[in-house]
């Protein structure tokens, strides 16, 4: 099974959609999604006061995706200098 994340038209689609009261389900059959992946997108990119905005919507994306992609760091002085003498060493 495939899976291919929601674009932003389809997030202005769902916007607009939901300010006009329609369902997750009618959302869903409209722009060809499953009614759940309309539910995730709703409560997953919501605002703290539970209003679905798509800019805002995009924004969190972005941000998770950013985050998603940092390498972890760490402040343990001693196992960096471990490390970096590893590598030297090889």
């Amino acid at each position: 099974m495939s899976y291919r994340h929601l674009t932003q038209k389809e997030g202005f689609f769902i916007y607009h959609m939901r300010m006009a009261g329609w369902s997750s389900a009618k959302i869903g059959r409209t722009i060809g999604r499953h009614r759940s992946t309309i539910n995730r997108e709703l409560k997953r990119n919501s605002t703290r006061w539970g209003h679905y905005l798509d800019d805002h919507a995009q924004r969190k994306t972005a941000l998770r995706r950013q985050e998603a992609s940092r390498r972890p760091c760490t402040d343990d002085v001693a196992l960096m200098a471990h490390v970096e003498r590893k590598i030297e060493a090889r």
